[in-house]
């Protein structure tokens, strides 16, 4: 498990609210899931705008709980979206799940 979170910024903008840090991850693992299939659709059906509104807000999500790695990936995904040039979309959808999966991961020993 490798789960990029810059914990201390999050505490600071959290007021060191731990279990209220878990129950935010919660939330954005939720959202992740239920967006991915979305996303998916919005890639095979070249829903490219679509595609980029959906990343962007998952990036904000993930970056307001400073989960570095997940903000990266949606970083990228809303960047080539916009540019209209997907460079394996497939790959980043898995990465962004195994991502979701290590914040599960997270979760539960924390």
């Amino acid at each position: 498990m490798s789960v990029m979170i810059d914990y201390e910024s999050a505490m600071e903008r959290l007021g060191n609210d731990h279990e209220f840090f878990i129950e935010l991850l919660q939330e954005l693992v939720g959202q992740v899931d239920s967006n991915i299939s979305q996303m998916r659709a919005a890639i095979q059906e070249n829903r490219l705008d679509d595609l980029s509104r959906q990343a962007h807000g998952l990036k904000g999500a993930s970056a307001n709980l400073s989960v570095i790695g997940l903000t990266k990936l949606f970083e990228r995904l809303e960047k080539e979206s916009k540019a209209g040039i997907l460079d394996n979309p497939v790959q980043l959808l898995q990465d962004i799940e195994s991502a979701n999966e290590d914040i599960k991961e997270y979760i539960k020993v924390n």
